[in-house]
């Protein structure tokens, strides 16, 4: 597949197990919507201060590289991603 080096500011909203991104952060509609279901989320070894990645299982499926404003914010990101797919939610559930 096709490999993107630069970042695009984008802006972000989690809302259960949907990771809605916007272009401006006063658009009303996204531009598009990551499932975060059977993903793994860590830290990126890209180099850049503060990225993280968001990988999802199987063939032929697409790793996201995302990059916070600062550390504080990098890791409430990758907590809440990791807490959103349904697995967790259950195994929770089941406790």
């Amino acid at each position: 597949g096709e490999f993107n080096k630069g970042y695009q500011k984008r802006w972000f909203v989690l809302k259960g197990n949907l990771l809605f991104y916007f272009e401006r952060r006063t658009d009303r509609e996204p531009i598009g919507v990551i499932v975060l279901e059977k993903c793994s989320v860590g830290l990126s070894d890209g180099g850049d201060p503060y990225s993280f990645y968001i990988a999802f299982q199987g063939a032929g499926t697409r790793t996201y590289v995302l990059c916070a404003t600062s550390e504080a914010d990098m890791t409430a990101w990758i907590k809440a991603i990791s807490h959103a797919g349904y697995e967790y939610l259950r195994m929770i559930v089941k406790e």
